[in-house]
Parts: structure tokens; C-alpha cells; sequence
């Protein structure tokens, strides 16, 4: 029906409604699934000297793994992972550390990392990305590592040795999407989003000690050669969950 006003027919002049646009998916939507989150791109999680990375905090809970000695600070750079943030590590000495007990899941609990890297050529040494645990009698470790054959691997702590899992499927130089899923008897990598490849292993109930981001647990090894744009450590994501996150970190890193 025609609406007339003042002689002229408004009825297709009346103003609709704006549509608002859906918010942009971030980790954050993951609500308590989501226990940290390190991010080169958040500017004010971290705190340089000169350009170097003296702690990095956490964007979700707070976790700060710091670095007081100068040579061993890694570097954040604002366009080191693909002409966007990152932070840098040299692969000789450095890394960032939380000592003590850690507030990461530990014992029984299960969690999964993941980690968007650029690894440098040549590197032909392990590099641990994330990892914690008591180190010397492999009870509690946990890690996210690209072995010195460049491979995807995880180190699983069973109570009595080290577990490990490796994904041989894809050779970690440029741009790589890394998923580690610790459960209670078995261990996942996953490599750009799929690829998976599993081993038996079982958590057991003893609690750790140290936590590294760029560095072995063990320490004074395994430093890692190349660009973190964002780590994370998660619950037990479900397939949708572990989807959305996946693509997010492939716009964000244009990985195909």
C-alpha cells in the first residue's frame, strides 16, 4: 500500500534497518578452550628492549615467559612473517622462559599446541617451539618441536621416558601451521591442518616445573631457528573448533 505524505508516495523512500556484519572469528571465540595466546601482531603483550623481546605475554590469561640475560632475547620484527610481526629466534641461544610451577595442563590433563612458524633453511638441528616439563626424567615434558630432519614432532612424557610422535609428511621450511593434541593415550601431529600422524603414549599424573617458548626443555638446547607469529595452547578442541582455528591461521598467514 502507497504511503502518502504531503501529496508524494513515501513508500519506497522509508529508511530500512542497517544490517549489521558478523564479527570476524578470532581465537577468543573459543571461550575456556582458549588457555594462552601469544601473539606477534598484539603490540602491547610485549615489551622490548630496542627491538628485543625481554617478555611476551600471553593475550588470554597473562602467562609471561620472560628473559633478563641481552644475548638471548629473541627479536620481534614488524614485518618478519611475511611483511607482518613476528618474533624472531636465532637458533644459538634464544628463548623465553617461565621457571617454577608452571600454569599450563600438566598430569593427567589433556591440552593442545599450536603454533603458526616460519623456520629459516638449513636449520639442522631440533627446535623446540613450546614446550614444559621437568626435562631429566622425561615424566611430565611436553613440547611442540620441527625435528633436525624437519619434520612436525611432539615429545610426550609417559611417567618413565620420552614418546614421541613425528609427521613425516611435509618438511617444515616457510610458512607452517603445527598442532600437537596431548591426550590421555595418545599423541597427534598435524601439519597445515591435516596430515595426522599418531603414537601411543599415556599422561601421567606428576605435575612439571619449566615452561620454554624457543627452547628445549631440557634447556641450553633445541633452540629454535626461525619466525613465531602466534602460539597457542588449547582444551581438547572439537572438529569445528579445530576448523575455524585452522582457517584463521591460514588467512592470517596466507597459507594456502
Amino acid at each position: 500500500m502507497a504511503l502518502y505524505i504531503g501529496g508524494i508516495d513515501r513508500s519506497q523512500n522509508r529508511r530500512k534497518a542497517p544490517v549489521s556484519s558478523p564479527t570476524a572469528w578470532t581465537p577468543f571465540h573459543l571461550g575456556d578452550a582458549l588457555l594462552a595466546y601469544w601473539d606477534a601482531e598484539a603490540s602491547s603483550s610485549l615489551t622490548l628492549a630496542g627491538s628485543n623481546v625481554t617478555t611476551w605475554t600471553d593475550c588470554k590469561n597473562g602467562h609471561a615467559p620472560t628473559q633478563a640475560i641481552s644475548g638471548s632475547k629473541p627479536l620481534w620484527s614488524a614485518t618478519g612473517f611475511n611483511g607482518r610481526p613476528a618474533v624472531i629466534f636465532d637458533g644459538v641461544d634464544d628463548y623465553l622462559s617461565i621457571l617454577g610451577t608452571i600454569p599450563f595442563p600438566q598430569g593427567t590433563d589433556p591440552c593442545e599446541l599450536w603454533a603458526i612458524t616460519d623456520f629459516a633453511a638449513g636449520n639442522a638441528v631440533t627446535s623446540s617451539i613450546i614446550g614444559w616439563g621437568d626435562g631429566v626424567n622425561a615424566v611430565t615434558n611436553r613440547a611442540l618441536r620441527r625435528l633436525g630432519t624437519g619434520y612436525a614432532n611432539a615429545l610426550f612424557g609417559n611417567g618413565t621416558t620420552n614418546s614421541v610422535v613425528t609427521n613425516a609428511t611435509i618438511v617444515l621450511t616457510g610458512k607452517r601451521i603445527l598442532r600437537a593434541r596431548f591426550e590421555q593415550a595418545q599423541g597427534t601431529v598435524y601439519v597445515d591442518g591435516g596430515n595426522p600422524a599418531t603414537t601411543i603414549a599415556t599422561l601421567n599424573s606428576n605435575t612439571a616445573n619449566n615452561f620454554a617458548l624457543g627452547q628445549g626443555i631440557l634447556g641450553a638446547n633445541n633452540y629454535m631457528k626461525g619466525a613465531i607469529s602466534a602460539i597457542l595452547v588449547t582444551t581438547l578442541l572439537s572438529t569445528d573448533q579445530a576448523t575455524q582455528l585452522t582457517t584463521f591461521l591460514k588467512l592470517r598467514g596466507d597459507i594456502v
